[in-house]
C-alpha cells in the first residue's frame, strides 16, 4: 500500500472519530454505563463529563464550547458518591 494511501485513510479515520464522537457518547449514556458496576469509577466519570460537553456542543456546533465551560461540579451532581469501606485494622 502506497504511503498517501495510508495518509488518505488515517485522515479518513481521523474525520469519522470526530464526526461519530458525539452520537457514540450519547449512546454510551442512554446505555447506563455511568452506572455499570463492572466499570472503574473514572470511566463512568469520564461518560458523564462527555455526555455533558456533548450537549453544549450541540448548542454551539461551528464555535465549540471552550475548557472552562465543563466544571466538574456539574458531573458530581449526575454521579451518585461511592461508599467508603474501612476496615479495623485500617483504623
Amino acid at each position: 500500500m502506497s504511503p498517501r494511501a495510508v495518509a488518505f485513510g488515517l485522515a479518513i479515520a481521523w474525520c469519522l472519530g470526530f464526526v461519530l464522537v458525539i452520537p457514540l457518547d450519547f449512546l454510551a449514556f442512554k446505555a447506563d454505563l455511568h452506572q455499570a458496576k463492572w466499570l472503574p469509577m473514572s470511566a463512568r466519570a469520564r461518560i458523564i463529563i462527555w455526555e455533558y460537553a456533548a450537549e453544549r456542543v450541540l448548542e454551539n456546533p461551528f464555535l465549540g464550547i471552550d475548557a472552562d465551560s465543563t466544571p466538574s461540579m456539574k458531573a458530581k451532581a449526575k454521579m451518585p458518591r461511592p461508599l467508603l469501606r474501612t476496615s479495623r485494622k485500617a483504623l
